[in-house]
């Protein structure tokens, strides 16, 4: 995200530079979509410095539906909840993320517990917390 910012914020300087020393050069054809690419690149900029949170949201939540688990297995418990994700392989812990839960959405870690007797158990441990983008809900 942090690049795309910078990304844009130098386009944005660039595109500037040339139009002050070449508006004198250019036909007006030229000249307009060197002013519609300045327009358009103030726009990206402003849009982005003022949704990082939103945008943020929605790459995490997208990239992490398609990479994530949605099961793990802890002892001989399965546990499976349809708004989270699950990292982790076999393991004792696992990294859960979740979204759209209470209009929030963040990151927890849960411990398996093995017990004796097939009593296995786990923890949820709360790690972060934000809210969901209106836009989003």
């Amino acid at each position: 995200m942090a690049f795309l910012l910078i990304f844009f914020m130098l386009m944005q300087l660039i595109i500037y530079f040339a139009f002050l020393t070449l508006g004198t050069k250019l036909s007006v054809y030229r000249l307009f979509i060197l002013a519609g690419a300045f327009i358009a690149s103030t726009i990206l900029v402003v849009f982005a410095s003022k949704n990082v949170e939103n945008i943020s949201y929605y790459v995490l939540k997208s990239t992490i539906d398609f990479e994530w688990r949605s099961q793990v297995k802890c002892g001989e418990l399965n546990i499976s909840r349809p708004d989270e994700r699950y990292f982790g392989f076999n393991t004792d812990k696992y990294t859960v993320f979740y979204s759209n839960r209470e209009g929030k959405w963040g990151f927890n870690e849960l411990k398996c517990k093995k017990g004796s007797d097939r009593r296995d158990a786990y923890s949820i441990e709360n790690v972060s917390e934000y809210n969901v983008p209106g836009w989003l809900k």
